[in-house]
């Protein structure tokens, strides 16, 4: 069980108090969360995080390696069981990468959709 979050991912209270999130949307909001993390910001684990400039942000690294540097870090989740369907893509007019999948968790498929500035 966690605080609950917005859309812009800030804890918000109701009548004072803050929501819990269980279930699939407890999971969706760590996936959320952990493929916002980049490693090396959180000062008690340098390790936790995507390694977006050691190994993403390269020159040498090319969309293939990018997926499956995803893929591996979903697959260790915290609720994620199985990984049914992973697409991801880059458009390099915009630095976005765009991640979609569907993971098997205890509570059913999660649908998940990402993207973002590189």
């Amino acid at each position: 069980m966690n605080f609950s979050m917005n859309s812009d991912n800030d804890f918000y209270t109701v009548d004072g108090e803050f929501p819990l999130v269980t279930g699939l949307e407890e999971i969706r909001q760590i996936t959320t969360q952990e493929l916002l993390s980049v490693q090396g910001d959180w000062f008690v684990d340098f390790d936790r995080g995507l390694p977006l400039y050691t190994s993403i942000l390269t020159k040498t690294t090319n969309q293939a390696a990018v997926e499956s540097i995803y893929l591996s870090y979903i697959a260790l989740l915290p609720g994620i069981q199985t990984i049914k369907q992973f697409e991801a893509s880059f458009d390099s007019l915009t630095r976005t990468m765009n991640i979609s999948f569907i993971a098997g968790t205890q509570y059913g498929a999660l649908n998940f959709t990402t993207g973002g500035p590189v």
